[in-house]
């Protein structure tokens, strides 16, 4: 080395440094990595943490609101803001407005009681108070079941007869078997059944569903005002009665319908016996006839006409006489045939019927109640038809607060009555809309006896 140059590295321990920080750098860079990725994680982890955290509060917050909204709810009361001379109430706290609105109705009785007696018009006449003005929709149970009862004591015994009617003539005009000539005697019109039987799968089909009639009951407070009205309107000397509010003891209607079971049950009974008695012998007999006829006919063929026409006429005049017997054997088979399916079709529709106006539907009491009790309602015979409507009724409730005194309550109740007075044919005869209002304030610590003043509305 000359002229004070520096010694020259090695080529391979040079590279060897080289790979070494090369190396280092990456491991730190890994690192660097590792460490976010740890610091991105717990960082997550807390995100998480505090997401539960509000979600925890939330909860317990909205549990906490729901729980004063039901104790509200279960405690209502007026709420006052003291010192700022507001007077709040809560709509929940009126059952003493509510009382106070029954007393207010109670006053209107006087005017009702007044309107409906005047000049002495239900003095001594049967009233029937009622809660609806559909009145006459609850008489169609009633006129329904009549009319069906009617159709069916008159198709169940017709009916019966036809059949009685048939039997006798098998009995008397075939069974003998000494018939010659053609049969006479009583013969049903075979074209009167066919429309029976049409008429009454008609019936049939008309009484697979039912009719329902819906009706709304007494309210309570409409059940108050008919309670107190009908003790009024027996001072004014009136008799006052209720629907369905009665003992039922004897009912027509339902003595009606026993009988009727009772000759369904006999129309069964002749049902069975000509299907029994009469076609099944006509059947019979109408085979052995038949059968006749064709030895007979095989008979004659066999004979000579020019050497035996007296054999041959005496097997016509009997194939004669076998086909007269089996034409009136078939007719009053076909007749028998068409009284069983007029029976089987009143049967059916009877049974079908009774089950429909035995059966509840739709939470109402089974039609055939409904027309019994309407049928008794029928009996009373009453001169005029009163209903009682209690159009609204409310009340407020409302507490004082002052600074030194915080015991002071007010009430308000009130209602607006209505009522319709009638004939038994509809002919209105009064009818009125009556309004009335009170009030009560009350101070709890003096413990005072407050008399309820009524208001009156100025025209």
């Amino acid at each position: 080395m000359t002229n004070g140059d520096q010694p020259t590295s090695n080529g391979p321990t040079a590279a060897l440094d080289l790979e070494d920080l090369r190396k280092r750098a990456e491991i730190a860079e890994l690192e660097a990595k590792i460490k976010q990725a740890q610091l991105d994680q717990t960082k997550a982890q807390l995100e998480t943490d505090l997401e539960l955290a509000k979600a925890r509060v939330e909860q317990e917050l909205t549990v906490t609101t729901k729980r004063g909204e039901l104790l509200q709810t279960l405690l209502p009361k007026g709420e006052t803001k003291p010192l700022e001379g507001k007077i709040e109430a809560d709509e929940k706290a009126g059952y003493t407005a509510e009382l106070i609105a029954y007393r207010v109705m109670q006053k209107l009785e006087d005017n009702l009681v007044n309107t409906l007696n005047k000049d002495g018009r239900i003095a001594n006449k049967k009233v029937l108070i009622v809660d609806k003005l559909e009145y006459a929709q609850a008489d169609v149970p009633l006129v329904e079941v009549t009319m069906q009862f009617d159709l069916f004591e008159k198709t169940i015994s017709h009916s019966k007869d036809d059949n009685e009617t048939l039997r006798q003539r098998y009995d008397q005009e075939i069974q003998p078997q000494q018939m010659i000539g053609p049969l006479v005697g009583p013969l049903l019109v075979a074209t009167a059944i066919p429309s029976l039987i049409s008429a009454f799968a008609d019936v049939a089909g008309y009484f697979s569903t039912n009719r329902s009639i819906k009706g709304r009951e007494f309210e309570l407070k409409t059940e108050g005002l008919v309670a107190a009205l009908a003790g009024r309107l027996r001072t004014a000397e009136a008799k006052v009665y209720l629907p369905n509010f009665h003992a039922v003891k004897e009912s027509p209607l339902l003595t009606r319908f026993v009988e009727l079971q009772e000759q369904a049950l006999e129309l069964k009974t002749s049902r069975e016996v000509l299907s029994s008695h009469v076609v099944k012998a006509l059947k019979e007999h109408i085979e052995h006839n038949n059968l006749q006829i064709k030895n007979l006919e095989s008979e004659r063929q066999k004979l000579d006409n020019t050497t035996q026409p007296d054999a041959i006429a005496q097997i016509n005049q009997q194939l004669e006489d076998l086909k007269h017997i089996l034409n009136a054997e078939q007719k009053l088979l076909d007749e028998a045939n068409l009284a069983i399916q007029a029976s089987d079709t009143i049967i059916t529709a009877f049974d079908n019927y009774t089950k429909a106006i035995t059966t509840q539907a739709d939470e109402q009491s089974p039609k055939l109640v409904q027309a019994i009790l309407r049928e008794r309602i029928h009996d009373l015979d009453v001169d005029y038809i009163l209903w009682l409507g209690n159009l609204s009724s409310g009340g407020d409730a409302a507490t004082e607060d002052r600074q030194f005194r915080s015991d002071a309550m007010s009430f308000t109740g009130g209602t607006a009555i209505a009522f319709v007075l009638a004939t038994t044919n509809g002919e209105v005869v009064a009818a009125d809309t009556l309004t009335g209002l009170a009030a009560l304030n009350h101070r709890m610590s003096k413990g005072e006896n407050d008399r309820i003043q009524h208001i009156s509305f100025q025209p």
